[in-house]
């Protein structure tokens, strides 16, 4: 993989919003799904971004797949 494509795959990655784990409960009968927001690849202070700086969430989905909820996490800042 030369550098340049490694760099735009982890542009991308980094701008794009992108979902992770899941996890079903039954007794509540939701999906859980983790997402996470893209940020802009470069921070105010002109520092390139990572998984750590994007925007968590979970995401509920009901039986019938429709999106019930929604809970921000704190975002990593270190």
């Amino acid at each position: 993989m030369s550098l340049i494509g490694s760099s735009l795959r982890i542009h991308l990655y980094v701008t794009s919003n992108s979902y992770r784990e899941l996890a079903y409960d039954e007794e509540k009968q939701l999906l859980y799904l983790l997402a996470y927001q893209g940020v802009d690849y470069l921070g105010p202070n002109g520092q390139r971004r990572n998984w750590d700086n994007k925007h968590p969430s979970v995401i509920m989905i009901n039986n019938d797949f429709e999106k019930v909820g929604e809970v921000d996490l704190p975002v990593n800042i270190i």
